[in-house]
């Protein structure tokens, strides 16, 4: 009986932990937040091409574009939920003329100020990983003990 009570206790521990890190997964990313201040107030414009080729892993997918600014050939890096369509065959690039690798697809000045109005925490978003990680390792083992040992619970 006390190996059940581990079980449902690490079980517990780790759907906590999921729900902890799901409600904070939202915190400011400044690194995100920098990328878009700079595309914002250097904004420039051109057309990107996407590639043939894009990556799909769980439920995600990966795309490519490529962008040329003074003759120089750039990539973009762009996540979405769905495969590429028609309409994203041909897109527009906003990218910091300063620095012509820092590019978004979208309003740069709408997404820095989506990105920097972040109301997660990223301690709570960390504890929560870690919760999950304990809480289900500790099911896990108990388990595996209570499996190969034979014993009752």
């Amino acid at each position: 009986m006390k190996k059940l009570i581990i079980i449902l206790v690490g079980v517990a521990i780790a759907f906590a932990g999921y729900k902890l890190q799901t409600a904070n997964s939202n915190f400011v990313r400044t690194g995100q937040v920098n990328k878009y201040t700079a595309i914002c107030n250097n904004k420039a414009t051109t057309t990107g091409m996407i590639q043939d080729q894009y990556k799909q892993k769980k439920g995600t997918y990966t795309y490519y574009y490529d962008y040329k600014v003074d003759e120089k050939e750039y990539t973009l890096t762009q996540t979405g939920r769905s495969e590429p369509t028609l309409e994203m065959m041909v897109a527009e690039i906003n990218y910091d003329s300063t620095n012509p690798s820092k590019a978004t697809l979208g309003d740069p000045c709408a997404l820095k100020e989506s990105s920097s109005k972040g109301d997660g925490n990223q301690i709570l978003f960390y504890l929560g990983y870690a919760m999950m990680v304990i809480g289900g390792l500790s099911a896990y083992f108990t388990f595996r003990g209570l499996i190969r040992g034979g014993k009752k619970a």
